[in-house]
C-alpha cells in the first residue's frame, strides 16, 4: 500500500458509501469508479452501524480502501493504474479441542449449561442424537454424556465453537456413540 495516512471512517445509522466519502471528500464519481472496477467492491453496498472504513487519501485521490468484514476477512481495494484491484486477506483461527462430561438431572439443555458448554454444542449433540433418542420423552434423570469438541481461538481469545469430534451418550443405561 501507499505511504499514505488510513483514516478510519466509523459507518453511522444511514450511511451509505458515497455519505462516507463525501465526509472525507470524495465525490459520487469515485464510489461509481471504485464499485465498476471490481466486483469485490460491491461488499461496501452493505455497510453497517458499527462497522469501520479505512481509507488512503493521496492528493485527493483516493488510494485504498480497507473493510474489515470480520475478524477472520478483511478486503482491500487499492488503486491500480486508472482503476482499482482487490484482495482478501483472511485469518486462521487455532483450533483447540475441548472434552466434556455431564450428568443430566432434568434435561440436556440445563446439564449442557451446568458444564459450560456453548450452545452450538449443545444443540449439535440434539441433532447427533436425535435420531434415536426423543429428548422430550426419553430422558432420565443419571443420562450421561461425553463430547469432544472444537473451540476456536483469535490471538488468544476464545472466537467460538467448531465442531463435534466425538460423542457418547448414555440413555437408560444405553450408550450411543
Amino acid at each position: 500500500l501507499s505511504s499514505a495516512t488510513w483514516m478510519t471512517l466509523p459507518v453511522r445509522p444511514g450511511d451509505s458509501l458515497s455519505r462516507l466519502f463525501q465526509r472525507v471528500g470524495l465525490n459520487d464519481s469515485v464510489v461509481h469508479q471504485l464499485i465498476k472496477s471490481t466486483p469485490q467492491a460491491k461488499d461496501l453496498r452493505s455497510l453497517h452501524p458499527g462497522e469501520e472504513l479505512g481509507v488512503q487519501i493521496l492528493d485527493g485521490q483516493l488510494q485504498a480502501v480497507r473493510y474489515t468484514k470480520s475478524p477472520l476477512e478483511t478486503l482491500i481495494i487499492e488503486r491500480d493504474g486508472a482503476g482499482f484491484a482487490a484482495s482478501r486477506s483472511l485469518r486462521e483461527t487455532e483450533i483447540k479441542l475441548q472434552y466434556s462430561t455431564a450428568v443430566i438431572t432434568d434435561n440436556l439443555f440445563n446439564a449442557g449449561d451446568k458444564a459450560s458448554l456453548p450452545h452450538s454444542v449443545i444443540m449439535g449433540l440434539a441433532n447427533i442424537f436425535g435420531g434415536v433418542i426423543d429428548f422430550v420423552y426419553d430422558i432420565r434423570s443419571g443420562d450421561s454424556f461425553s463430547v469432544l469438541y472444537e473451540e476456536h481461538y483469535l490471538d488468544g481469545s476464545k472466537y467460538d465453537a467448531g465442531q463435534i469430534v466425538a460423542a457418547t451418550f448414555t440413555n437408560r443405561g444405553t450408550q450411543y456413540k
